[in-house]
């Protein structure tokens, strides 16, 4: 479990998060929306101990993790892979080894042994993947590169998912079928997951609980069905705005 209590953060003048209170189950997919420059990243970035909150608590499995020792914090981020909006993928490695990367780097061990690539092979599967292990990125479509990331996030099989807007940029075949990924990976690892996303189809595609953030604060919390009947001003012009760019 993740359990954030009344965080705050501010950049010089600019108020980004106003008191955010939000717990996230495992087993569970969680979508937090809002527009553009709303903090969303922010946020994301708090529960893995990027950012230090101005005010309130970061509880990760029931440790405070606000005040945490760089060391003991570093042994927490092994539970969490985060998905980079971009994919973030070497350009200078192949695909094994940006796959291989999270259990080699810091190690004497090579993304040829037997046991490494076996595993490569294994979470590339898993996204749909086979045969790519010695192309580069700049040799994939937009929609693999995805894939590829995904692959290198699972690959130490952590407890907690976090996506940065995992559909942008992609066509609508290609972002059904990261959802259907982000699905099955949800349900076959048992994991929790927190996504960002301005995808409303997406949204509503993979959420167990949808969560609005607006003016720093979190206007809206509950299902698609929920939000769709939901009366807040800022949640309803969102909503029809992404409707009208998708």
């Amino acid at each position: 479990m993740i359990k954030v209590e009344n965080l705050h953060k501010s950049f010089g003048k600019n108020k980004v998060l106003n008191g955010i209170d939000l717990t996230f189950e495992k087993g569970k997919i969680t979508t937090i929306i809002g527009q553009s420059g709303s903090g969303k990243s922010v946020f994301l970035k708090h529960l893995v101990g990027l950012f230090k909150p101005d005010m309130g608590r970061v509880y990760v499995d029931n440790q405070d993790i606000t005040d945490i020792e760089e060391e003991k914090m570093k042994k927490i981020r092994e539970k969490f892979s985060y998905l980079f909006q971009g994919g973030a993928l070497f350009d200078s490695l192949n695909i094994l080894e940006n796959v291989a990367f999270p259990v080699v780097w810091g190690t004497k061990k090579n993304p040829e042994d037997y046991d490494i690539k076996e595993k490569v092979k294994e979470v590339l599967a898993r996204v749909g993947l086979k045969n790519i292990e010695y192309k580069k990125p700049s040799e994939l479509s937009g929609g693999m590169k995805k894939r590829v990331a995904l692959a290198r996030a699972i690959i130490k099989e952590p407890e907690y998912i976090l996506y940065d807007e995992p559909t942008t940029g992609l066509d609508p075949v290609m972002s059904a079928t990261i959802d259907d990924i982000i699905l099955k990976l949800n349900r076959d690892l048992n994991i929790l997951t927190i996504v960002v996303s301005h995808d409303m189809q997406s949204v509503y595609k993979i959420s167990d609980t949808i969560c609005m953030l607006y003016g720093g604060k979190i206007v809206f919390e509950g299902t698609e069905s929920q939000i769709k009947k939901c009366k807040d001003k800022h949640v309803n012009n969102f909503i029809n705005r992404m409707s009208i760019n998708s």
